[in-house]
């Protein structure tokens, strides 16, 4: 398991931590504007920063946009250092990250639960008039729900016909590999890996896969006779994720 931390001790400088459990984190120095947060699991702010300073003033608004997306905590919270976190062992760095996200992904969780059934219903509408705008959208929903470092998702779209003569066909496509929350067609080796993960089923939801020393998790999810597989890296798997997820899916099935 390795992923991406950011810490922030002001607009101009942030400094990228990728934490995988090596003797010494690798880093990168880049100013907030260059972040991409799609690409972080998390944002950590230094404790001097003052946010409400005119000087901070953009850097407010950037964190409260980002925080949509990924959870962004203060050192002084989760006491931390940054030169203690370059040095971290696995165990260390996954237990950092559990302190930098479980308050969020809880939170993520229960705003789900409560807006359940508007969820479904646009969910549904986008599942049915634009299949790339709902993939990225339940995306990202189960990129902060699950709390995941990585998530990819394999579904079948629709090629449209180059021609009268020809048919539609559909094809298998995928988002999220290498960080990248744009729709591509699977390549041949993403084919063969969804060929040998995925099953024909009746259920619509099932937990193939979830091995919590290795921080990995497979699910396969039905909509339409349509299979969604998500293979994801996660600290961890509640009961609740499941039912939410489970029940969202369910609520997704044609009428």
């Amino acid at each position: 398991m390795k992923f991406n931390l950011a810490f922030v001790d002001g607009p101009q400088r942030v400094e990228v931590l990728e934490l995988s459990g090596q003797e010494v984190a690798e880093s990168k120095i880049m100013s907030f504007d260059q972040i991409e947060p799609h690409t972080l699991s998390g944002i950590i702010l230094d404790k001097n920063v003052v946010l409400d300073s005119e000087e901070n003033k953009n850097l407010f608004n950037k964190l409260s946009e980002f925080s949509l997306g990924i959870p962004v905590r203060t050192s002084s919270e989760i006491n931390v250092k940054i030169e203690e976190i370059k040095r971290y062992t696995l165990a260390q760095s996954k237990s950092l990250l559990q302190k930098v996200q479980s308050s969020w992904v809880l939170q993520n969780n229960l705003s789900l639960l409560d807006q359940i059934f508007e969820t479904v219903k646009h969910l549904r509408l986008l599942w049915e008039n634009d299949r790339t705008t709902f993939i990225q959208e339940f995306w990202h929903l189960m990129k902060k729900n699950l709390g995941t470092t990585h998530l990819q998702i394999f579904y079948h779209d629709i090629e449209l016909a180059s021609s009268e003569n020809q048919k539609n066909k559909l094809v298998l496509s995928s988002i999220g590999y290498n960080f990248n929350s744009t729709p591509a067609k699977a390549n041949e080796m993403e084919q063969k890996l969804f060929s040998e993960i995925y099953h024909p089923t009746d259920k619509l939801f099932e937990v193939i896969e979830y091995n919590k020393e290795k921080s990995e998790l497979v699910l396969l999810c039905t909509i339409d006779e349509g299979p969604l597989l998500l293979m994801a890296s996660v600290n961890e798997m509640s009961t609740l994720q499941q039912v939410l997820i489970s029940s969202l899916i369910k609520g997704l099935q044609l009428k």
